[in-house]
């Protein structure tokens, strides 16, 4: 901490608080905490830092992300290499997968062997492959519908981060309290579209690492209690 209140300046109520934030993203998918035996929580972090302008939160902020985003980098290049490896396999099977289609369909039109058939075929099925996933750690303004996607249908492992968030209140994702409270929980979440396809969260990790001014955050507060018929001076 002392090295970064050096270069930035910042108090050390911020930059502890970043630090805990960043802490929570990097090992939420690596470790949980069992209190005692039947109870376990994950190691995901809320977090909230107010800060008024000048006060270096986005030195902080920037600072400590940056192995984060180092990280998500080389993930992308990763993920790079292994799509078109997968794009590759996956042409060759399709390939594969058609002349076991139409071998059984021969086979079963002569009357042949449709068992050694029926094999090839399912053992052809078998070893589709398999889609690689993006691993990456940090959303920045997602609506609810597409962090649940994300969790759902991707890299179940995911943190909110921004250090200028005072747009994101005015999103939809925070009229879903009881998502995001059911996603600290790591809560299993079952989630249904007419226009898509249905999809399943389970054991999913997710943070929220957000810096905004004071006034930001008051000014959203006043207009939840308008909403509520509270009069808020």
């Amino acid at each position: 901490m002392g090295n970064i209140h050096t270069q930035t300046g910042a108090s050390p109520d911020i930059i502890l608080s970043t630090l805990l934030g960043v802490m929570g993203m990097g090992c939420q998918d690596n470790v949980d905490v069992q209190p005692i035996e039947g109870l376990r929580y994950p190691t995901s972090l809320y977090t909230l830092v107010l800060a008024k302008s000048g006060s270096k939160k986005t030195s902080v902020f920037r600072m400590l992300i940056a192995p984060v985003i180092q990280w998500e980098k080389t993930q992308k290049a990763e993920y790079g290499a292994a799509q078109a490896e997968y794009q590759r396999h996956e042409a060759i099977w399709k390939i594969e997968l058609k002349a076991h289609e139409k071998h059984y369909q021969k086979v079963l039109k002569d009357k042949g062997d449709v068992v050694e058939a029926h094999r090839q075929l399912d053992e052809c099925l078998q070893q589709a492959p398999v889609k690689p996933v993006e691993r990456r750690l940090i959303i920045n303004d997602p609506t609810s519908e597409a962090l649940t996607r994300e969790l759902g249908q991707g890299y179940p492992v995911l943190t909110l981060a921004s250090d200028e968030a005072g747009a994101l209140f005015d999103g939809n994702l925070f009229h879903k309290i009881s998502l995001l409270n059911s996603l600290w929980c790591g809560e299993s979440i079952s989630v249904s579209r007419v226009s898509r396809d249905s999809y399943f969260i389970s054991d999913a990790r997710f943070s929220i690492l957000l810096m905004l001014q004071p006034e930001l955050l008051n000014h959203y507060l006043r207009k939840k209690a308008r909403n509520f018929g509270i009069l808020v001076d």
